[in-house]
């Protein structure tokens, strides 16, 4: 069941100040939706620039991992959209790819518009250089597992 975050996104758009309010009365940022979706993948696959924006900087875990749609992160909902503006924002605050979605990214579903390509042109430039990309996890709150790294923060061995 979607929470009060992902029914503020679908109702009004992108409503940054709405979800700050909506954090500070207490719903989880992180909270899963149907198929596993968070108020953050929502956000990113709508182009809602100011509330992923919102949504990071109130602890949403940026890695997180969908049950549908090959368990895409934020990241990859936004690139197969078009989203470029999100894409660039999700990647400065520390989003990563793996390895096969790396590879995934010269598949004919990032050649559908200009847009989408530039979005896995960015991707794969932010990521080239031939070092290994960690394998990233669906969060798994149930289990409290959160070794996802839900933090929005580049780690060493992700920076340029």
């Amino acid at each position: 069941v979607a929470g009060p975050l992902h029914s503020a996104l679908q109702m009004l758009g992108d409503c940054p100040g709405v979800l700050d309010w909506l954090v500070k009365a207490g719903a989880d940022v992180n909270r899963e939706g149907a198929n596993a979706w968070t108020p953050l993948h929502f956000a990113a696959s709508q182009g809602y620039l100011s509330s992923v924006k919102a949504l990071l900087d109130n602890g949403a875990a940026i890695d997180c991992r969908t049950e549908v749609d090959e368990d895409y992160t934020p990241l990859l909902e936004a690139a197969t959209r078009g989203r470029i503006a999100v894409v660039e924002l999700l990647l400065d605050r520390g989003a990563t790819v793996s390895n096969r979605e790396l590879g995934e990214l010269s598949s004919k579903e990032f050649r559908f518009s200009n847009e989408i390509a530039n979005c896995a042109e960015l991707i794969r430039n932010r990521f080239q250089g031939g070092e290994q990309l960690p394998e990233t996890k669906r969060m798994n709150r149930r289990k409290g597992d959160s070794s996802n790294g839900g933090t929005n923060k580049k780690s060493d061995s992700m920076k340029k």
